[in-house]
């Protein structure tokens, strides 16, 4: 290890080390009561609802019951990661409404997502996927070790697979299944690339700064091969949000999306299709377990086609 190497280690150690004090720590989040108060709802998802709240700012305010860590951690992981120099909504604080805990958020444009950009101008579809495609690119050019493996996360979720995800016809199928995602899992390279977890076109915001990358719950440490992978089955099985894009919009741009996605990642990436399509069957398997109405036999098909 030469002079140079090791004094960048040593300042990126101690950089890591002041992060982790002021972001990871739990005293960082206490709840200061606030005059503030919740505004009209900007958006919902499945564990979690964007309010109005401050001036310049938006709360994403989590369904009572979902686990404070999980918050917490995105919170934390949400400023580490603007300390690289992403493109995402800086984060302010945790708070309690009403003894539901949530993330306080800078307001980022007027709430309007790619997806939603895709729907009202489809003649900027092709400028959009480049777009997508470059902040995948430039997310992967980073690495934050401090962040838990990609590879253990799935190996997790996998694992803990229950009958509820499988048709009582496919008990079968679904334990070979696990044993050959598990097994693959175990063969596939590991790496300390940032990986995002759910990047899709409705998790980025238009803004007047440019587009902004939200909902970073699964950020993880792994192999860009994977998250890519993940993308790839999103824009693939993911049902169109409802009053988000309809129709004959949804399937053209859909096979659009992923048709020139896939081309530009790999034209400007050292990453082979083969190599993604190897992630395919834990990726496909984890999605499972995510109960999503409308993807199971999609998935399942996926998964058979990759044993």
């Amino acid at each position: 290890m030469d002079l140079w190497y090791a004094s960048e280690l040593f300042c990126c150690e101690r950089i890591y080390l002041n992060l982790r004090k002021q972001y990871f720590n739990r005293e960082a989040w206490t709840m200061i009561p606030t005059k503030s108060s919740v505004g009209r709802r900007l958006g919902i998802g499945r564990t979690a609802e964007i309010l109005e709240w401050d001036e310049g700012y938006v709360v994403k305010l989590f369904f009572e019951g979902f686990p404070f860590e999980s918050i917490e951690r995105e919170a934390r992981v949400g400023r580490v990661v603007g300390e690289l120099g992403l493109p995402v909504a800086a984060v302010k604080e945790v708070i309690e409404v009403a003894g539901r805990y949530g993330i306080v958020f800078e307001r980022v444009g007027n709430g309007r997502t790619m997806l939603q950009e895709f729907a009202a101008k489809p003649w900027r579809l092709n400028s959009l996927i480049r777009m997508f495609t470059e902040l995948h690119l430039e997310m992967h050019r980073h690495s934050l070790p401090e962040l838990p493996s990609l590879q253990k996360r799935l190996a997790e979720r996998i694992r803990r697979m229950t009958d509820g995800d499988i048709p009582d016809n496919l008990r079968e199928f679904a334990e070979r299944a696990k044993a050959a995602a598990l097994a693959r899992l175990g063969e596939l390279p590991e790496d300390d690339r940032l990986c995002h977890g759910d990047f899709h076109p409705d998790n980025i915001i238009m803004s007047r700064r440019g587009p902004v990358i939200i909902d970073w719950s699964d950020a993880t440490k792994g192999n860009p091969a994977a998250d890519v992978a993940r993308t790839r089955l999103l824009i693939s099985v993911g049902a169109p949000v409802e009053g988000r894009i309809s129709g004959w919009l949804a399937k053209l741009a859909r096979k659009r999306v992923l048709s020139l996605y896939t081309k530009l990642y790999l034209a400007r990436s050292s990453i082979s299709s083969e190599s993604i399509e190897a992630w395919q069957l834990p990726v496909a398997l984890t999605r499972m377990t995510e109960d999503i109405p409308g993807e199971r036999d999609q998935l399942i098909a996926i998964v058979k086609n990759h044993l």
